[in-house]
């Protein structure tokens, strides 16, 4: 259903588009959904972010502080300037289907809610020295450099593949682990025969959840020079060696105390423009239908 926000009509379509890039977001995130913390379900959330954006906007275009020409202008130069020529920017401008005017338009209401918002958050207090150590030491786990592995690997991909393509790929797959195990070289099987033959197969470092789970599930469980079996992903047969293994380290407070400190920060800015919104909802008519 349709979001009307003090007259002014949200469709359900950008509303289920918000909802969508929420779920992604997290997707590709761990610990628990922001939503879920607050006792929503995202459905309600999307909708609650709709109208804080709406408020806000709203506020800004009729109370919002000024923005004067001449800053307007600077920035317009400084988005031309991202472009390699005049005719780029014209190019770009022509494939969004939007014209300079309404690029204008956009920076003076980011520029107008910025302000707004910088004013709702002026009187918020800095964290603490005390503040900010007490937090490291309550969430040292989040200040941890994670376990990582540098692995490489030899792939053959099946999708799409018949089940006999399928079958002949694992038959080779269990060919190149037998010449493995009686000493061919694992960069020169890679080279000769994987289908991602770069740098050798050579992966480099990484953590858990920058591969596939049943990657990392394998490649984790090995030690330093083992070779593994061979075995599935969504991306075809695999067999992976590790090169070295990083256990996870914490990391001292003194690498950490900028982060946190802002972490501080901008959790009481969040407070603040909640508490700012909450009093533009108070005040607004909303309505759906």
């Amino acid at each position: 259903m349709a979001l009307i926000i003090n007259g002014e009509r949200v469709e359900d379509e950008f509303i289920a588009q918000v909802r969508n890039q929420l779920a992604y977001q997290h997707g590709s995130g761990n610990g628990v959904p922001e939503w879920e913390a607050l006792g929503k379900d995202l459905d309600t959330f999307s909708k609650d972010m709709v109208i804080a954006q709406a408020l806000i906007r709203q506020e800004a275009a009729k109370n919002g502080p000024a923005v004067s020409p001449k800053e307007l202008d600077q920035e317009l130069k400084r988005i031309r300037g991202e472009h390699e020529s005049k005719e780029a920017y014209q190019e770009r401008l022509r494939e969004a289907g939007i014209t300079e005017k309404q690029v204008r338009a956009d920076i003076e209401q980011r520029m107008k809610v910025d302000r707004l918002l910088d004013v709702a958050c002026k009187d918020i207090p800095q964290p603490t020295e005390a503040e900010i150590r007490a937090h490291y030491e309550e969430n040292k786990a989040l200040f941890r450099d994670p376990e990582r592995v540098r692995a490489s690997h030899i792939v053959k991909h099946i999708q799409g593949g018949t089940i006999l393509d399928i079958q002949a790929a694992y038959s080779q797959m269990q060919d190149i682990h037998k010449g493995l195990k009686a000493g061919l070289s694992f960069e020169g099987a890679a080279r000769r025969f994987s289908d991602c033959p770069e740098n050798d197969g050579d992966l480099g470092y990484f953590a858990r959840g920058a591969m596939v789970p049943e990657f990392d599930e394998v490649v984790f469980n090995l030690e330093t020079g083992e070779i593994s079996e061979v075995f599935q992903t969504p991306f075809g047969y695999h067999i992976a060696k590790v090169y070295d293994k990083v256990p996870a380290k914490e990391r001292p407070y003194e690498a950490v105390v900028a982060h946190v400190r802002q972490t501080l920060v901008d959790a009481r800015e969040n407070a603040a423009i909640d508490a700012y919104t909450a009093q533009l909802r108070e005040k607004a008519e909303i309505r759906e239908e």
